[in-house]
């Protein structure tokens, strides 16, 4: 399948960040990553990120539960079958408020300085799986960050991993590696995460991509 992630400064106040699984393989899923990657980007003709606007700053960032639905309704009709699930969110570098959106797609874990680490639950229907008039508004969760806390979005390849008796990392086991490794850098975390993830697996083959986004509020 084709993963994508990336964090995309939208202003001078905002970034967004966001975790993309296409379903399928092959040349098809690439193309439509490549065609997603330029409808996430801040500048591009055909971003969904921004719109006109006639009140300054002369545009307005679309909410992530827009994102969603702009896109739900761009792919309804899309006779390719194809469908992706997605995380999406918007961080105020300001108001250290993060708002997301989840699309089929697992949800973040969040980890606050000095509390246990968290799954927060960003349950949607995956996008192109709907048709136009069944897309309902897509849940927006708003989450405010205080300084050291952590955020990790990811593919659902890290809790999928399998071990060589086909028993799974789990979210579980996501939470406890952030949990004890929480006194590193938040780069030490994530290489952490990988690496128990490949002690997990034990030479049992990779069965899907796996890709982490942290972000950290200093």
């Amino acid at each position: 399948s084709g993963y994508t992630l990336n964090i995309v400064p939208l202003d001078d106040q905002n970034i967004a960040l966001f975790v993309i699984d296409v379903s399928g393989h092959g040349v098809p899923s690439a193309l439509l990553s490549v065609s997603l990657s330029r409808m996430l980007s801040g500048n591009d003709p055909s971003s969904v990120l921004k719109e006109p606007s006639d009140e300054p700053p002369g545009y307005r960032i679309v909410s992530p539960s827009e994102v969603a639905c702009t896109l739900s309704k761009r792919f309804a009709d899309d006779d390719t079958e194809q469908y992706f699930t997605i995380i999406y969110g918007v961080l105020n570098t300001v108001t250290s408020e993060l708002r997301f959106v989840g699309a089929g797609h697992p949800g973040p874990i969040l980890l606050r300085a000095g509390q246990a680490a968290e799954f927060i639950d960003a349950t949607g229907v995956p996008i192109g799986l709907l048709p136009g008039e069944a897309i309902d508004d897509y849940h927006e969760i708003s989450l405010q960050l205080g300084q050291g806390d952590r955020i990790y979005f990811y593919s659902d390849g890290v809790p999928e991993t399998a071990d060589d008796t086909n028993d799974l990392f789990d979210i579980d086991g996501i939470i406890s590696v952030l949990d004890e490794e929480r006194n590193g850098t938040l780069d030490e975390t994530i290489a952490s995460l990988l690496e128990n993830l490949e002690s997990w697996r034990n030479n049992s083959p990779v069965t899907d991509d796996i890709s982490v986004l942290g972000l950290e509020l200093t």
